[in-house]
């Protein structure tokens, strides 16, 4: 299944994928928080998300993480 086309980013409210996927990645879900990351990327093309996965792959801890905890 692929995405579609949207030209214009979408504007979630503080972004509430953060906390989950800070929770995640707490849990050792690394690997599923870039899956997910990835995904939202086709839809949102924010650069902040795919360098959010990179950072992640790399050992790292994207710059939003925990930030709403």
């Amino acid at each position: 299944m692929k995405a579609p086309n949207n030209p214009e980013p979408t504007d979630w409210p503080n972004d509430p994928w953060k906390r989950l996927c800070s929770a995640l990645i707490d849990e050792g879900q690394g690997n599923d928080v870039i899956e997910f990351l990835e995904h939202f990327a086709e839809t949102d093309p924010r650069d902040e998300l795919l360098a959010a996965v990179a950072q992640i792959r790399n050992g790292q801890r994207p710059n939003w993480y925990r930030r709403f905890r």
